[in-house]
């Protein structure tokens, strides 16, 4: 995943000054992520062993047609489980816990000046975004979270 991650990036900054800071930052987001898979990935298999269309007729109280949503702040890629009952969301499962905490890394914005400062906002936002998403598409893949019907 990495190798082709890194090659996507690569091509999409092509010819910014920014390039090989957004490279290295990509890399450790990257490998932050990897560090943390294991744990992560039974967390997430915990989670659909504990919310699936056999154990949901417990959580189903509120409404008919619950799901489990990975839940982040505003501003933050932590993930928590928590149950949406079409809209009403549950709070946290202590029980599990995060899912992934938030990355340790960032792209230093702040020594570059605008317009490259602007440029550098959205390759740290960007990137975070990208790669979680991505990270967490594989780990549902290898769980074949697509089985537990939730």
């Amino acid at each position: 995943m990495k190798k082709e991650l890194l090659q996507i990036i690569e091509a999409e900054i092509n010819n910014s000054k920014l390039k090989e800071d957004v490279m290295i930052y990509a890399e450790e987001l990257i490998d932050f992520y990897e560090k943390n898979r294991s744990n992560s990935k039974e967390k997430f298999k915990q989670t659909l062993d504990k919310y699936n269309f056999e154990t949901m007729d417990k959580f189903s109280e509120y409404s008919e047609y619950p799901s489990v949503t990975l839940f982040h702040g505003s501003g933050s890629l932590e993930f928590w489980p928590v149950l949406d009952y079409e809209g009403g969301v549950t709070g946290r499962d202590e029980e599990i816990g995060v899912i992934i905490t938030e990355p340790t890394c960032w792209l230093d914005e702040s020594k570059y000046e605008e317009p490259l400062q602007d440029e550098a906002v959205e390759w740290n936002w960007g990137l975070k975004d990208k790669i979680v998403f991505v990270w967490f598409a594989t780990i549902w893949q290898e769980i074949k979270g697509y089985d537990y019907g939730i």
